[in-house]
C-alpha cells in the first residue's frame, strides 16, 4: 500500500493494515484498515479503503477491471455526480483484463455489498436505473467519450443478437 499511494502522496507509509473484508464476487473487494504515518494522516489518506481487482480468477475472459480503473483514472474527476474517491487506478497493457483501484470504503458512507445474484426489488431496480441516468446523462454527447478520445471505452456490449431475441421472447 505504501508503495501504491508513496507515487501520488509523496512520503506516505502504511505502518500497518488489516484485512476487514473479503468479498468475492464478479470483481474481488478487499476492504482495509491502514495506519497511515503522519505524511498520510496529513494527506487526507482514510483509514478505511477498499481495494477491486479479480483476484478470484472467474471472468477472466472480460476487461471489467481495466475498463473500472481506466474509468476512474480518466472520467470520474469530469463526471457531475458523485463517485468514490479513488486513490489509486492502475491496469495492465498486456490484454489479461487486468485492474486494480484503490478506493474510500463507501461502507463508511452507509453503502453495502451484495452479490449480483441477490434479488434487490423493483425499488432498488428503479434506483439503479435513475442512477445510470445521472452518470450516463453528465457524458451525453461529451467530446470526452469519443472512440478518439477515449479508445478504450466500449461502444456496445457485444452481445450477440440470438441470445438478446431468445430473452425478450
Amino acid at each position: 500500500m505504501s508503495s501504491l499511494l508513496s507515487n501520488k502522496y509523496s512520503g506516505v507509509v502504511a505502518k500497518g493494515m488489516e484485512v476487514v473484508q473479503l468479498f468475492d464476487s464478479h470483481t474481488t473487494k478487499l476492504r482495509v484498515a491502514v495506519d497511515w504515518n503522519a505524511a498520510g494522516i496529513a494527506a487526507g489518506l482514510p483509514r478505511n479503503l477498499c481495494i477491486k481487482s479479480n483476484w478470484s480468477g472467474m471472468f477472466d475472459d472480460v476487461d471489467i477491471h481495466v475498463l473500472e480503473a481506466r474509468f476512474y483514472h480518466f472520467l470520474t474527476d469530469k463526471l457531475t455526480v458523485p463517485t468514490a474517491t479513488c486513490y489509486y487506478a492502475d491496469w495492465d497493457n498486456d490484454g489479461s483484463g487486468h485492474g486494480v483501484v484503490v478506493l474510500e470504503d463507501l461502507i463508511d458512507h452507509g453503502g453495502k455489498f451484495d452479490h449480483s445474484t441477490q434479488h434487490c426489488g423493483v425499488d432498488g431496480i428503479a434506483a439503479s436505473l435513475a442512477d445510470l441516468a445521472k452518470l450516463h446523462g453528465g457524458l451525453w454527447d461529451s467530446p470526452l467519450i469519443t472512440p478518439e478520445a477515449a479508445p478504450w471505452l466500449p461502444t456496445s456490449m457485444d452481445v450477440p443478437v440470438d441470445y438478446v431475441q431468445v430473452r425478450i421472447m
